[in-house]
Order: structure tokens, then C-alpha cells, then sequence
């Protein structure tokens, strides 16, 4: 981020991404966190602590200034890009993700949470196929919404839809009714549909009828 009205160096600022998705997925706290174990250092603005390779790795990349602060203890997350788990620490600008399958440095290796804020924010979750306009569209289920209440696509995209709440919730075509219907979707379960025709497509989660939202295809 641009940030013109400070002086050097601090006019380049990184968002708090971490903020960001820890407060989305987590809005209660992540269950299992726990203290290192490995010589921890304790923040007392936010009273986590960070140790082991997790400390090793904040201090040689940036600290304070290019990590921020931890706002998480370490826990295991299942990842939203590989289906993996892994040992996990978030921070206001980051999230570490410990690789022990990696030869060092790169055991310690951060999350793309670039990527993730962009697909959320843009509802893009794909290649452009060419074209310029995306082919793939992914909308978050987030506590009682759709992220985007209403999305324009072309014909032939594909809309992928993500539980990244801890409420379970559907996707369930409403006018024209009956094209589609997900299962209930419980946190990192997906579903997708795509749309072959150009037309205006409602839908809504038939649990919680006021979810309503829309994809217009052209």
C-alpha cells in the first residue's frame, strides 16, 4: 500500500492480511493453539508468543516492520490451496507455514495470503483462458453471506463457491429454481457450477433464506 502522507521508508506499508483472514476464518479464536515450545518470545501487545524456527525466521525477514505482530499461538490448518496440514502461525501481515519436508530455509515458508485476498475481494479463482475475463469465479460463504451479493460473468465461467465459516450453509439456485443444489457445506468444502447460458441467475442458502445473491452471465 501507498501511503504518500508518511516519510521514507514508511510510505511503502504492507496491508494486514493476516488480520484479515485470521479474522475470517477464525471469528471466535483457531482451536488448538498452543505455545512453543522452543524458546518463545511473548508479545505483550497482543500476549502470543512466537518461538522455534517460527521466532528464527520473523527475526531475519523484516520483524515487526515486514511481519507484524503475532495474533495467533502455532496450531495445525488444513491449507486451502493443497489440501494439506501444516503447523501454522498467524501475524497481522502474514501467516507462517512450517515445511519440514523442505531442506532449510525453506522449511519455514509463508502463506499466499495475496492470493487469497485477491480471489475474495475480486471473485477470481482461475485463469483467464485467454480471453481477458476470467473463466473461473470463486465466491467465500462467509458467517450469513455471499461475499459477493451479486457477480457479472461470461457464458461459460465457472463459479465456485467456499464454506470459510464455521456455520454450515448451501447454494441453491432460486429463479430460475432447480439448476443447482450443493450439499450442506461445512468450512473448507467447495462447490461449483457453470453457467452455459447468458441470463440472470438468483440464489440463496435454503438454511438461511435472507442469504440471497445473484450471477448475471453475458
Amino acid at each position: 500500500e501507498m501511503h504518500p502522507q508518511n516519510p521514507v521508508p514508511n510510505d511503502v506499508l504492507l496491508s494486514l492480511l493476516g488480520n484479515f483472514l485470521y479474522k475470517q476464518k477464525y471469528p471466535n479464536g483457531a482451536q488448538g493453539q498452543h505455545v512453543s515450545t522452543e524458546s518463545p518470545r511473548k508479545f505483550a501487545e497482543t500476549g502470543k508468543s512466537v518461538g522455534g524456527k517460527f521466532l528464527s525466521y520473523w527475526n531475519a525477514h523484516g520483524g515487526l516492520a515486514q511481519q507484524g505482530l503475532p495474533i495467533s499461538e502455532e496450531f495445525d490448518e488444513r491449507s486451502d490451496l493443497d489440501g494439506k496440514t501444516y503447523r501454522v502461525q498467524y501475524f497481522e501481515r502474514a501467516v507462517f507455514e512450517m515445511h519440514p519436508e523442505n531442506k532449510p530455509p525453506y522449511d519455514v515458508l509463508l502463506s499466499q495470503l495475496g492470493t487469497f485476498r485477491y480471489k475474495a475481494k475480486y471473485n477470481v479463482a482461475g485463469s483467464t483462458g485467454g480471453t481477458g475475463a476470467p473463466k473461473e469465479v470463486g465466491i467465500n460463504i462467509v458467517d450469513f453471506r455471499f461475499d459477493a451479493a451479486e457477480v457479472t460473468v461470461p457464458v461459460g465461467t465457472k463459479v465456485t463457491w467456499t464454506e470459510v465459516g464455521p456455520t454450515e450453509h448451501n447454494t441453491v439456485s432460486k429463479s430460475p429454481s432447480g439448476l443447482w443444489e450443493s450439499d450442506i457445506l461445512n468450512r473448507g468444502q467447495k462447490y461449483s457450477y457453470t453457467f452455459t447460458k447468458a441470463g440472470t441467475y438468483e440464489y440463496w442458502c435454503t438454511l438461511h433464506p435472507e442469504m440471497l445473491a445473484k450471477v448475471i452471465v453475458k
